[in-house]
């Protein structure tokens, strides 16, 4: 009898572990479930790809509500008080005066938030941390370029290969911080190589490529155009069709010729004769035809 009962108990042991293993699984289950919908309900509420939001508009504005807050006012698309142009390939373009003053050394300083087609970064005009945020750029070539100018940089490109230009594109637009770091540290070290100190090689190299967080190319503003010859970002590219073309035909498309000759003091940069900046077609027709760097022409709407 007792080894009857001592089976008996046995059994209902069992069936309780069985009960209790079969509760345990199904709650596990059930947060399991819980813990998935409440995931899957945040992310279409506060997720970058909710229904009528996108990272990148496909006009003129950077509409998500992150990049917005880091952008200066005008890349949003909002006013800060000046008027614009209206609409172009490119998408608004203001002409609102970007405030500033002029340093005792005769250097100009912008105030801050710039219309976004006018930003300056030079030796005395440090980029931006917006200019880092890739939010605003989209693919273009091998590179990146700010989505409100990307049109502008396709159309122009696309004029001079149906003028005959067939090899003119762009060679290098965007950079990150660290990417100009060290083109920065390269050609300090080949400067150090010829003898030169640490600080007169800083100084060489900082008129050729500018110190990270001081390069125009953190904007998503800027192009180094060349072709698949050998003048590709080198002194002879002036002697060629495709210079040629440009300095005739940029502005048409909002660029300029962003370091011309004999502008070095003024721009902190030797002239490059492959180095294009969009501002917008207004401003650059304006520059190009008198001769001006950007910052002069800064100094006089802005002062």
């Amino acid at each position: 009898m007792n080894g009857k009962y001592a089976k008996k108990r046995r059994q209902r042991r069992l069936r309780i572990l069985i009960v209790v293993g079969c509760t345990v699984l199904l709650a596990a289950l059930l947060i399991l479930l819980l813990w998935w919908m409440w995931t899957f309900v945040s992310d279409r509420i506060g997720g970058e790809s909710a229904p009528g939001s996108s990272a990148v508009s496909s006009s003129s504005a950077v509409s998500d509500s992150s990049v917005v807050s880091a952008l200066p006012p005008d890349a949003s698309g909002s006013s800060s008080g000046g008027m614009t142009t209206g609409e172009s390939s490119a998408g608004t373009v203001t002409t609102s005066k970007p405030g500033g003053s002029v340093d005792a050394d005769g250097n100009y300083i912008q105030a801050p938030n710039p219309p976004w087609n006018l930003i300056l970064v030079n030796d005395w005009n440090k980029a931006p941390d917006w200019c880092y945020d890739k939010s605003y750029l989209v693919k273009h070539g091998t590179g990146e370029f700010d989505e409100r100018a990307v049109e502008a940089l396709s159309a122009m490109i696309a004029a001079a290969k149906a003028d005959g230009i067939t090899d003119m594109r762009d060679l290098s637009t965007w950079r990150s911080y660290e990417v100009q770091e060290k083109n920065f540290n390269r050609k300090v070290q080949s400067y150090k190589n010829q003898g030169y100190s640490q600080a007169e090689a800083e100084r060489l190299a900082n008129t050729i490529i500018k110190r990270p967080g001081y390069s125009e190319h953190h904007t998503g503003l800027a192009a180094d155009m060349g072709g698949s010859g050998d003048y590709s970002i080198t002194d002879s590219f002036e002697k060629t069709a495709a210079f040629r073309w440009l300095k005739e035909h940029c502005a048409e498309y909002g660029f300029i010729l962003r370091f011309p000759k004999d502008k070095e003091d003024i721009t902190g940069v030797t002239y490059e004769s492959w180095h294009y900046r969009y501002v917008g077609v207004e401003h650059a027709k304006i520059i190009m035809e008198e001769g001006l760097c950007l910052e002069e022409y800064l100094q006089r709407i802005g002062s």
